[in-house]
């Protein structure tokens, strides 16, 4: 598997679909953002991981936009638990919680490529992150 961040050279890039594998809950963590999301993606022949960080009144805003009641009402609840754990931080495997992966389709995301504060000499870790800037409203086409 490779990290998406290390292949892009953009400083913005935008999502209009995002297949969320785990959530990771930090929201103690200085200077990023509270959330991330792990999401994975398959970009010809290779699998593509990659984190986006956002916080909680944006993932607000994504779940209400894109995700049912029933999903939505369980996410929300993994992750008060998860926030209210004494542990640091947390990832949330989205399959224990609501069966399959979250996928997020029809999203106007932009985002801009971060860089994590890590060695970059190390092929095991991945460095970048995106962050969402911006979250848009998505027309739907007309017929």
């Amino acid at each position: 598997m490779i990290d998406l961040g290390k292949k892009l050279f953009e400083r913005q890039y935008f999502f209009d679909e995002l297949k969320v594998e785990q959530i990771v809950v930090n929201p103690n963590l200085q200077h990023y953002p509270q959330l991330f999301l792990i999401c994975r993606e398959r970009r010809g022949q290779r699998l593509c991981e990659y984190a986006v960080g956002l916080g909680f009144l944006q993932l607000n805003t994504l779940l209400m936009r894109h995700v049912d009641n029933d999903r939505r009402l369980n996410v929300a609840a993994a992750l008060s638990d998860a926030l209210l754990s004494p542990k640091a931080s947390r990832a949330l495997h989205l399959r224990e919680f609501i069966g399959s992966a979250l996928m997020l389709r029809q999203v106007d995301v932009s985002t801009c490529l971060r860089r994590f504060q890590g060695s970059p000499e190390s092929d095991d870790e991945p460095i970048y992150f995106f962050e969402i800037i911006a979250i848009a409203e998505v027309r739907q086409k007309r017929a």
